[in-house]
């Protein structure tokens, strides 16, 4: 059987978003838009699950989550 932290570290970001409640979701879209990249490119990048490497380490050190690859 596996262990949640195993379950946890196969998810990807998109899943974890969608998890999330509007406000969370608010408050980590804040965090990473301004500074990272624009809002529009934010939600076309997690439409398509495009995020480079860099723009998912910065992800998972805002989230403190791993997410699969």
């Amino acid at each position: 059987m596996k262990t949640n932290n195993e379950i946890l570290s196969k998810i990807t970001f998109i899943d974890y978003y969608e998890a999330l409640d509007d406000q969370s979701k608010k408050q980590l879209r804040e965090k990473f838009t301004p500074i990272y990249m624009a809002y529009t490119t934010f939600y076309y990048k997690l439409r398509n699950n495009s995020f480079t490497e860099l723009e998912l380490q910065k992800l998972e050190e805002l989230t403190n989550q791993t997410f699969a690859r």
